[in-house]
């Protein structure tokens, strides 16, 4: 075995011969205790063994070597892929030299960083820590950056810092809203769909929601809603249903035109972004001068094929909790806009999807696809139409 270790590490090794203690320690010393002759470079990681490797490789991170510290986010980047990992650099302070490492003024440097800032941002513990050390500054200051890489690594820590409460609540009072409706508009298309997730996270709490309010987002992220890229499109339209929640903005949603545009999604070619749309609408048909509105731009007629889509996967049996989204928001937004009479009256065919989705297994498909059949069949009576005119 000893002669296999020698070989692979490509020294020279002979059988041990008895001689006298001189010459077994002679040969010790010149051949089984050879040191390694190369030399170890300056700018070499020099890894520590066991736990001592993480402080070390952390330090190396702001070493004044531009070499070393490439190399050691790198190493660092690979490493923290596993969370145990991940808990002993965090121990050793990765989030503050990040941080730090953010402001470096190479290219290669700052995208390795906003990569282990994105990584933190998952853990529960990488977030605690990013709030501790004033991450989020960082963040928005990296927003900026000329390099798509690294702006794609931050909005994707912001995205998931923002699904903590107290993450959102530190970067809507940093402005980050501000920053990103702004950047949602004026990102590359690659990057669109990904500034429109992390500023609808930042809109789940209620001081996000009207710090977007404030900063015209529904105009500005109108025109989004035509965007080439599938999940700008997506997005966008999750992004106004969050916006028109109350009926104020609903109101300056409609006469922005909202309604035609969502209209148009539902027959979109990608099927995330008619969920969307399904659900946007959804959104704005609360609103007795949105229903008519969706009416006049043929909503129904965009929404009833969208049924048949979900009965196909309710008869195959792949109705699950992903695929059901649409159907779900379909079957609310019929609901909703059944209360027009006109849309009443062109939802009747679609009671033939509908009843059928009553009976699904899946209880959100079960409980929407029974509240819509019943909205749509309903009819007026006798009796209530005498007590109308009395009264």
């Amino acid at each position: 075995m000893h002669q296999v270790w020698r070989k692979t590490q490509g020294l020279p090794w002979e059988p041990s011969v008895s001689g006298g203690l001189a010459a077994n320690v002679e040969h010790l010393v010149s051949v089984e205790a050879k040191p390694n002759p190369q030399p170890i470079p300056a700018d070499a990681l020099g890894l520590a063994f066991g736990a001592l490797s993480h402080p070390k490789l952390v330090k190396q991170i702001t070493d004044p070597s531009l070499v070393l510290r490439q190399k050691a986010l790198a190493h660092v980047c690979e490493e923290i892929r596993s969370t145990k990992e991940l808990q002993s650099f965090l121990v050793a302070g990765l989030v503050p030299a990040a941080n730090t490492a953010a402001g470096d003024a190479d290219q290669a440097v700052r995208t390795s960083a906003s990569r282990v800032l994105a990584r933190a941002a998952r853990d529960h513990a990488g977030q605690e820590q990013m709030l501790e050390h004033a991450s989020v500054a960082v963040l928005l200051k990296l927003l900026a950056d000329g390099v798509g890489e690294v702006r794609a690594n931050v909005l994707a820590a912001i995205r998931e810092l923002g699904r903590a409460r107290a993450g959102a609540a530190a970067l809507v009072a940093a402005d980050s809203v501000t920053l990103l409706v702004g950047r949602s508009v004026d990102e590359e298309a690659e990057l669109q769909g990904a500034a429109l997730a992390a500023l609808l996270q930042c809109m789940s709490i209620e001081a996000g929601l009207l710090a977007a309010i404030s900063a015209d987002a529904i105009e500005k992220l109108l025109p989004v809603l035509d965007a080439a890229a599938p999940a700008a499109r997506e997005q966008s339209a999750y992004c106004l249903a969050a916006l028109t929640v109350r009926p104020t903005e609903k109101q300056a949603a409609l006469k922005a035109g909202v309604v035609p545009k969502l209209v148009a999604l539902l027959r979109d070619p990608n099927a995330p972004v008619r969920t969307a749309a399904a659900g946007g609408l959804m959104s704005m048909a609360a609103d007795v001068e949105s229903k008519k509105a969706a009416v006049d731009a043929a909503a129904v007629a965009a929404l009833a094929p969208l049924l048949d889509e979900s009965l196909a996967l309710e008869l195959r049996g792949a109705m699950d909790e992903t695929t059901s989204k649409m159907t779900v928001n379909v079957a609310k937004c019929m609901a909703l806009l059944s209360e027009d009479p006109r849309a009443r009256k062109q939802l009747q065919p679609c009671l033939n999807q509908l009843r059928p989705l009553a009976e699904s297994a899946q209880p959100l498909v079960q409980k929407h696809a029974s509240a819509a059949v019943a909205a749509v069949a309903w009819k007026p009576t006798l009796e209530g139409a005498k007590t109308s005119r009395s009264a």
